[in-house]
């Protein structure tokens, strides 16, 4: 099979993805399923927010109660400008990982990012098996936002380090 490095197609107009077992490229169905496309928004939107609230908010991830200046945080860790791509970016491997099998590695360096990537993890339940205490639930949603917060002194305190 012919490859188009420019469009990732093969000659037939099919998207490729790469078997595994022998790293050869194989055609994949090139339709993004409805269902599919809805699941992956909806995973998105939920990442997003996460990230959304690990940056802005004290705690309160379900919003059950108005916003008040004292819901934010003091000081702002991570950048909600990196956050929308890694996720959108993290959603499409785990298409392709679902689809073709395609052993993927997702390496993203600490930084701005960062609330991105605890998003997607904790919605995925992988940050949930490294920190049980931080289960896949309302609690743990607050849970998340609360963990990457500056700490007393000012300065900040990674997502991990609580």
């Amino acid at each position: 099979m012919t490859f188009d490095p420019v469009h990732g197609r093969g000659a037939a107009g099919t998207v490729l993805g790469m078997d595994p077992a022998s790293s050869t490229l194989l055609p994949v169905h090139d339709r993004y399923p409805v269902d599919d496309l809805e699941l992956d928004l909806r995973w998105w939107a939920a990442a997003n927010y996460l990230t959304v609230g690990q940056i802005y908010l004290q705690d309160d991830a379900l919003l059950d109660r108005p916003l008040t200046h004292a819901d934010v945080k003091p000081r702002l860790l991570g950048h909600w400008g990196t956050s929308p791509g890694l996720s959108a970016l993290y959603v499409q491997l785990n298409r392709l990982i679902r689809r073709t099998g395609t052993p993927c590695l997702y390496v993203a360096g600490p930084g701005h990012g960062g609330p991105a990537l605890v998003a997607n993890t904790w919605l995925e339940g992988s940050y949930s098996e490294m920190y049980p205490a931080i289960g896949p639930d309302a609690a743990g949603s607050c849970s998340v936002l609360v963990r990457l917060t500056p700490d007393r002194a000012g300065t900040g305190r990674a997502s991990t380090s609580r």
